[in-house]
């Protein structure tokens, strides 16, 4: 069932159910260069070469040992997480097997 979760998670950071997670700023702030102003809607894809190596291929062993906190959250990070995550899981489970 772990393998079978994995699969689902890499498939979710492939390919995620929305372009990306979403978040608000909440202050003005400077990333790379770009000012970002306060409540603009943030996007963010899973494919940081600091977290996943090799980001653009299919690989489900790199959740074997888990990946660091807030680097790949389909859900949610924090407080409040997705109030379907546990149904969701459960749904893709039951499809994968």
């Amino acid at each position: 069932m772990r393998y079978s979760w994995n699969v689902a998670c890499e498939t979710m950071r492939l390919r995620p159910p929305i372009a990306g997670t979403i978040s608000e700023a909440i202050t003005d702030f400077s990333c790379a260069g770009f000012t970002i102003p306060k409540r603009l809607k943030i996007h963010w894809r899973y494919t940081n070469l600091k977290y996943f190596s090799n980001p653009n291929e299919f690989d489900p062993s790199r959740f074997e040992n888990g990946v660091p906190s807030f680097t790949f959250v389909p859900f949610g990070g924090g407080s409040p997480k997705c109030p379907g995550l546990v149904f969701a899981r459960l749904v893709i489970l039951v499809f994968l097997r």
